[in-house]
């Protein structure tokens, strides 16, 4: 049967390299009669790991700042996220946006141009309206997962203030 993995480090000669090697040895009892360990070394470049790490760190601290700076303040206004979900049914112009959610036709511009400079609808000129749509439908699933989410924590809330007994 076999034994676990076990797993040794040992120094690199050359630390200006900054390399670390790992033994990671078994020993394997199948294919002979006597124990003999199967060895296995691997190498890892420290520098390059770390490079990968601090480049991933910042990589997700600017999508991070884009995200709040962008599409969460667009989402702010509950008004907009009511247009997104209006327009994901299919293109329409201000006025049309305006009666159907029953808000001023200034009011809705203003938050279609919230949208617009967040490039969360595009516009298209047709005459002397502009028509407008979503950019990308994913929006609508990433609020109907956010929604999904908000749904689970209110029942959590609600069975840990009344708890069956």
């Amino acid at each position: 049967m076999d034994q676990p993995l076990k797993l040794a480090y040992r120094a690199n000669p050359r630390p200006a390299r900054r390399l670390m090697t790992f033994i990671l040895s078994r020993h394997d009892t199948h294919h002979c009669r006597r124990h003999r360990p199967i060895v296995t070394i691997f190498t890892i470049n420290i520098r390059l790991f770390e490079y990968r790490k601090r480049w991933m760190e910042e990589q997700l601290e600017r999508e991070i700042t884009q995200l709040h700076g962008g599409v969460c303040s667009a989402l702010a206004d509950p008004t907009r996220i009511r247009i997104l979900y209006l327009l994901s049914e299919g293109s329409l112009n201000v006025t049309d946006i305006s009666e159907r959610l029953d808000i001023p036709q200034p009011t809705t511009s203003r938050h279609l141009k919230v949208l617009r400079e967040r490039d969360l609808v595009t516009t298209e000129r047709d005459g002397t309206s502009v028509i407008y749509d979503l950019c990308d439908r994913r929006m609508i699933e990433a609020l109907d997962l956010l929604r999904s989410v908000v749904r689970d924590v209110n029942e959590r809330r609600a069975a840990a203030h009344h708890p069956l007994s």
